[in-house]
């Protein structure tokens, strides 16, 4: 099933499930971590896309030789003024709430993975369905 995560979400769920993922040992795997590997790798193709966005935003932010229409570049990054850096800054944070389509991956056993509540957080909608215990089923109803 398809399902549209935003930027940010696609980046945390990389960080936590590459973690998570460091951790199962060669040889015992799960079908969680299967899964879990599966939308990894989906999920690694997005980010060019992404980091070619984030390019163009600071590229297009960023100072530009008035002779030359070059960018200014210092120690290799570009240079901004305090209101270009601020235009930048909200570009970026609008980009990473920019929406993706995810094939997910759902394991309708997936109530057994002990997980921490990040990890919940996280993976929700990309490799388990809402989980919810019943504090948490307090405060949803």
């Amino acid at each position: 099933m398809k399902t549209e995560k935003t930027f940010k979400q696609v980046i945390e769920f990389d960080i936590i499930s590459g973690n998570y993922l460091s951790k199962v040992k060669k040889g015992e795997e799960t079908a969680f971590s299967k899964c879990l590997e599966s939308v990894n790798k989906q999920v690694r193709k997005i980010f060019p896309e992404y980091q070619e966005k984030r390019d163009f935003i600071r590229m297009a932010g960023c100072v530009k030789d008035e002779k030359t229409s070059r960018l200014i570049l210092e120690d290799k990054d570009y240079t901004f003024t305090e209101e270009g850096l601020k235009a930048v800054k909200a570009k970026l944070k609008e980009l990473d709430q920019e929406t993706v389509t995810i094939h997910q991956r759902i394991l309708p056993e997936n109530n057994d993975v002990e997980l921490t509540a990040i990890e919940k957080e996280c993976f929700e909608g990309f490799v388990i369905d809402l989980f919810e215990d019943e504090f948490e089923k307090q405060f949803r109803e």
